[in-house]
């Protein structure tokens, strides 16, 4: 099976990628009631996998343990624990959004001393004690590649929003190629890393997989296609966006698949040549 495979406290995020006309957003959850019910196992929940060690839905407790983004639960993976996911929908989506939120001590190895043996993945993120969150350039052909640091450490008391930019479309070194955030940051900051697949030869998006070495935490899990001008993200492009383009360009947009998709004239930034851009398209007039 193509696979993201995400290591947390342990180690890598791997992505296996897709293409194909699908819902908005592809698959998402925040592992809240009453589908997840806090104290038990996820194994079998919406879906979800656990080929090994526990991984259980956990009640915010109100300390150093509250989820991110809202709601009263997250999940916990214990150490040596896979999860992992079969995602569909994911045929002929040419440019695809890979988003959650993790929280752990980072594995012992560094990338270029980790083994991840999967030859079918496109995006490859390593979560370090030493180096931080590392991400690799990969060779196209399905072996290693070359390790890569964001230059973001690792605290095991904060939670990391890891966003992954998944391009399929071959660019002039007919490569694909994969971009990552943290915290809506692109890494390295200065100088955004455009990264090469792991194996060209991948063409969809099939699964997720999270591997904890040491006890880790997840939440907030989406798989997201973009919509050119659905600026507040309810997959459908009316007057609500044209609002809510006229206060990011007043207030700022934090949020890297909302900002990507506000940004009509591709340049960078929200500002009110998107505005004038947005206004013609639901106009009719793009």
């Amino acid at each position: 099976m193509n696979r993201f495979a995400k290591s947390l406290a342990v180690a890598t995020l791997v992505l296996g990628a897709g293409v194909a006309s699908a819902s908005y957003p592809i698959y998402s959850t925040s592992f809240e009631a009453p589908d997840y019910t806090a104290g038990n196992s996820i194994d079998g929940v919406g879906d979800w996998n656990v080929p090994g060690g526990t991984v259980t839905v956990t009640a915010n407790n109100g300390g150093t343990n509250a989820p991110v983004g809202g709601g009263d639960q997250f999940v916990t993976l214990s150490a040596g624990s896979t999860l992992q996911r079969t995602i569909s929908n994911t045929d002929d989506v040419s440019l695809l959004w890979v988003q959650g939120y993790f929280r752990g001590s980072g594995s012992s190895v560094t990338l270029a001393n980790a083994n991840y043996t999967d030859t079918n993945a496109s995006a490859i993120v390593h979560f370090s004690q030493a180096n931080g969150i590392e991400m690799e350039d990969g060779t196209g052909t399905g072996t290693a590649g070359t390790p890569v640091q964001s230059g973001v450490a690792l605290n095991a008391n904060d939670w990391y929003k890891i966003t992954i930019q998944l391009n399929f479309t071959p660019n002039g070194s007919s490569r694909k190629t994969w971009k990552l955030w943290i915290n809506d940051s692109a890494v390295p900051s200065g100088n955004q890393a455009t990264l090469g697949f792991r194996n060209d030869a991948v063409t969809k998006l099939n699964g997720f997989q999270n591997l904890a070495q040491s006890q880790s935490l997840f939440d907030d899990f989406r798989v997201v296609k973009p919509i050119l001008g659905d600026a507040n993200g309810d997959a459908t492009i009316d007057s609500a966006d044209l609002i809510r383009v006229l206060a990011y360009v007043a207030d700022g947009v934090t949020d890297i698949i909302l900002k990507t998709d506000s940004d009509i004239d591709a340049d960078g930034d929200v500002d009110a040549d998107d505005v004038d851009h947005l206004t013609m398209m639901l106009a009719g007039e793009m």
